[in-house]
């Protein structure tokens, strides 16, 4: 068992990735935003490639990114490179 300080710990890691998400997916020049006590960023909704290969909940307009404790800095890594990537593709 995780304990409170565990506990803790692991919101205080969902926080953090989710702020850091939320940064790298507007240094790659997508619209993101999240509250300040969120793990969920929304952001511009990619192609239905990017929705479907990272399993992004999405409707209309939007997506989210959700930080949960078995996501890693280096996903989050990836993904913003393959927005990257979308994106110098678009006219």
């Amino acid at each position: 068992l995780l304990g409170p300080g565990g506990f803790r710990s692991r919101v205080a890691s969902c926080l953090d990735l989710a702020a850091y998400a939320e940064e790298q997916i507007r240094a790659a020049g997508f619209n993101a935003w999240k509250n300040p006590c969120s793990n969920i960023v929304v952001l511009d909704r990619p192609s239905d490639d990017l929705v479907r290969r990272w399993s992004l909940a999405s409707q209309n307009k939007i997506a989210h990114v959700i930080t949960m404790p078995h996501v890693v800095r280096d996903q989050i890594d990836r993904l913003v490179r393959d927005l990257r990537a979308e994106r110098s593709l678009r006219p």
